[in-house]
């Protein structure tokens, strides 16, 4: 059984995977939803970092297909995503493209190529993607355990995972998207 935070989590993850906003994902959603997160961090249309990126949401939405589509159209609704949350999250393969994403996302906004993610490096991220800044500043801090300042590989695919797994606002990656403030 999810909790809130959880649900939370899942629901404020529908805006970013139908990216054409019609009501249902399918692998075209997931690979417009890569390719901006790729442009807003400015990777290049033949660097090796975007192409890992839209690899590993290629294979989400594979992990989402398998375990969410239940009337085998090849779309998944928001009623069907919401229904297979529970069982995804328990799904080893979900996990592990969460991981991918986590990785190759990293390699993509860590711009200075110095192994952490700053701050603005983060914000890029985020509000490329649509999210206002309070949510950014918010992750950043939650995602930033160590409070260096900086957001380590371990800490960013923690987080990451965390999203969907952390089912108390303390859990890693709980606050991710906004909904443990």
């Amino acid at each position: 059984m999810l909790t809130q935070l959880q649900i939370q989590n899942f629901e404020s993850s529908w805006p970013i995977l139908d990216h054409n906003h019609d009501g249902t994902i399918d692998a075209a959603d997931l690979a417009e939803s890569a390719k901006s997160s790729c442009d807003a961090v400015g990777l290049a249309a033949d660097s090796s970092e975007r192409a890992a990126v839209m690899s590993s949401y290629s294979h989400l939405w594979e992990q989402i297909r398998l375990a969410a589509d239940a009337d085998a159209d090849g779309r998944v609704s928001r009623a069907e995503y919401m229904d297979a949350a529970n069982a995804l999250i328990h799904a080893d393969g979900y996990v592990e493209a969460c991981a991918m994403i986590a990785d190759a996302t990293f390699d993509a906004v860590d711009a200075d190529d110095d192994g952490f993610i700053s701050r603005d490096e983060l914000f890029r991220l985020y509000l490329g993607a649509g999210h206002d800044a309070s949510v950014a500043a918010v992750a950043f801090t939650h995602v930033d355990t160590d409070g260096d300042g900086r957001i380590s590989r371990d800490e960013w695919r923690a987080s990451i995972v965390g999203i969907y797994l952390s089912d108390s606002p303390d859990g890693i990656g709980s606050n991710m998207m906004g909904n443990a403030i």
